[in-house]
């Protein structure tokens, strides 16, 4: 790794920590103060997701790319810092709540459709695969991350005393379905988004970013070119062994030929 790259490391790293420990702080403190909003397990949560690849990192002994922690962070910190942590989720003020809670929703459509993306390229015969099939797992992929996430929101609201969901209704317990339906709307447009820049970056001149995104996230595995006189070495290495036998029982039969002939003679 290039020393901007090493350097480019080391802020992704120093922010995921600082902000893990905003999330701490402001457990303490709302736990100090009183927690109106009901935010401590809202912090809990996010001061373990923004250290995770880190963890991750250490148990998998992998290493993310710069571009892929560097978009981590952003997400992060819009989705669950300001969100949840800070609560713009529920600020009503100006309708703040309803265009965030869009804005979040439409670019993790658009973000978890590039993931897979990644995942894809990953496979053994991705290059096989034509542009509308991995369009369709980008696609599926993003839908479905969207699904496990309303189910979290739901548990949440169910077992933690949330309103991820929206505030229920009086008699019912439950919210209306509409915030549901708005996430799940926007998750669709953010994927849809993202299959119009990757369409016309392949079917067109413009590349739209399409060539930098496939270059940081689509990484082929690297296949290590062995040298032709160290494979062949190692081919007469192996055979070696079994041409010394074959030496050996050519001689003993030799011998036991030129035994018979004294013999008969």
């Amino acid at each position: 790794m290039s020393k901007k790259g090493k350097v480019f490391r080391w802020i992704n790293y120093v922010l995921m920590i600082a902000f893990s420990l905003a999330c701490i702080g402001l457990c303490i403190y709302n736990k100090v103060i009183g927690d109106p909003d009901n935010r401590f397990f809202a912090c809990i949560a996010m001061a373990v997701v923004f250290i995770l690849p880190i963890l991750l990192e250490l148990i998998f002994r992998c290493r993310f790319s710069n571009f892929v922690l560097m978009c981590f962070i952003i997400f992060c910190f819009l989705s669950g810092f300001l969100g949840s942590v800070l609560n713009f989720y529920d600020k009503t003020e100006f309708g703040l709540n309803i265009w965030y809670d869009i804005f979040i929703h439409t670019l993790m459509g658009y973000a978890f459709a590039l993931i897979g993306w990644a995942i894809v390229s990953r496979l053994e015969k991705n290059k096989k695969l034509n542009v509308w099939t991995i369009l369709l797992f980008c696609f599926c992929f993003a839908l479905a991350i969207e699904l496990i996430w309303e189910l979290m929101e739901w548990f949440a609201d169910l077992f933690m005393g949330q309103n991820a969901q929206g505030v229920p209704i009086e008699g019912q317990n439950a919210p209306i379905v509409t915030d549901t339906d708005i996430d799940l709307l926007c998750n669709f447009s953010g994927a849809i988004i993202f299959a119009i820049q990757y369409m016309i970056g392949k079917f067109s001149k413009l590349k739209l970013g399409i060539g930098y995104l496939e270059k940081e996230l689509c990484t082929e595995k690297v296949v290590r070119k062995v040298d032709k006189k160290k494979l062949k070495n190692i081919e007469n290495n192996q055979n070696r062994p079994q041409n010394l036998a074959e030496i050996s029982q050519t001689a003993q039969l030799e011998d036991e030929q030129k035994d018979n002939k004294k013999i008969i003679d």
